[in-house]
């Protein structure tokens, strides 16, 4: 392809905000011409690796914004080192179908028993579900919202907690 060519795709990319368009054009275009593929193929092609990109920056974001002390998921947690757990249940939150019925989810036990593991590897599940997600011990939940009544913020605080899913 013309250099010329590239460039004007490039700069028509980068106006329509096409991140992942700019940076694998060459990539794509290799991979269109080695799968002959017909001119709707490419354009399926570049657009799922748009929407690809896309998703992957909510999800960073995502991340980023939910708080969690550590990004451990259900594959490194251990579930023989608690026999107490029950792997049917555990599979059960792993559905995320809880969120879907707008239940609330209370982990109690003592210390050491992965509490905070589970909640962290299911928020991971849930934000790459497409959920917002938020990290707060209960302590830093009341000390909060103590601060914002306090101030007189405290029903913009309980919307701001009470956003994500």
């Amino acid at each position: 392809m013309s250099e010329l060519l590239c460039e004007r795709i490039r700069r028509n990319a980068a106006e329509l905000k096409l991140p992942a368009l700019i940076e694998n054009l060459d990539e794509l275009v290799v991979r269109a011409e080695e799968a002959q593929l017909g001119y709707r193929e490419l354009l399926d092609l570049v657009l799922e690796e748009e929407v690809g990109a896309l998703e992957g920056r909510r999800y960073a974001s995502r991340l980023k914004l939910s708080g969690l002390p550590h990004h451990k998921t259900f594959e490194e947690f251990e579930l023989a080192f608690q026999p107490e757990l029950d792997p049917k249940r555990i599979a059960e939150l792993r559905s995320l179908r809880f969120l879907e019925r707008h239940a609330c989810l209370l982990l109690l036990g003592p210390p050491g028993v992965g509490k905070t593991h589970i909640a962290v590897a299911l928020a991971m599940e849930a934000m790459a579900a497409g959920y917002f997600c938020r990290y707060a011990t209960l302590a830093e939940l009341i000390g909060d919202l103590r601060r914002a009544e306090r101030l007189g913020t405290l029903p913009r605080r309980l919307a701001h907690h009470c956003r994500p899913a």
